[in-house]
């Protein structure tokens, strides 16, 4: 956690006055978290809980469990991207869906998306969707990581693309562009391309 200025102010009739908290978590592939906290602070996020590495199996996000049972109704959190409160959708709505009802205020820095009572779902819809779609991305780029430092294949081999990641790969691709895909996930075009044809091969029904 990176406290700033981080002791509860007293309001009127012993009250604690709102306070504005940030939440940051390192990405797989970015490293550390400071370009997050940077931006929060900026923001006016006066204090800010910050996880120590990704997320990894069974050990939870501590850190976001520590601001869950400080932040209180009246209050604002920061966060610099929504996929950053949790790491699956699920996580995410249940996430929120606390927050809210907990009457937590929510602004989002890269979408400048905030909480409002009279604001229709539209735009969380929208911003979930986006969220989504960056921890699919995420989960893909460890699974390729994983498949490499285990000594599989390396950049641009097809072996590093699985099939359960064809979905995502594809919807990926018609957003965007196969050289985007490409960077994106460190592979080479002609490995992205020879993978879109296996997949489309297993597609086919079997000649009876």
């Amino acid at each position: 956690m990176m406290p700033i200025g981080s002791e509860p102010r007293e309001g009127g009739l012993g009250r604690s006055m709102p306070r504005v908290f940030g939440y940051a978590r390192p990405t797989a592939t970015s490293g550390g978290a400071d370009t997050q906290t940077r931006q929060l602070a900026a923001a006016g996020a006066e204090t800010i809980f910050v996880e120590k590495h990704p997320p990894q199996a069974r050990k939870g996000l501590r850190e976001r469990g520590r601001l869950f049972n400080q932040i209180n109704s009246g209050d604002t959190l920061l966060l610099q991207t929504l996929d950053r409160l949790g790491t699956t959708l699920e996580d995410m709505l249940q996430s929120l869906a606390m927050l809210v009802d907990r009457g937590v205020a929510i602004k989002v820095l890269d979408a400048g998306f905030e909480t409002a009572p009279d604001q229709t779902h539209l735009d969380l819809l929208r911003l979930l969707t986006a969220a989504h779609s960056a921890l699919r991305s995420e989960t893909i780029k460890i699974g390729i990581a994983v498949a490499r430092a285990n000594g599989g294949a390396k950049s641009g081999t097809p072996a590093v693309l699985s099939p359960d990641q064809w979905e995502d790969i594809e919807t990926r691709i018609r957003a965007t562009s196969v050289e985007t895909v490409a960077k994106e996930f460190d592979i080479s075009r002609q490995t992205l391309w020879a993978y879109r044809r296996r997949m489309a091969e297993q597609a086919r029904p079997a000649k009876s």
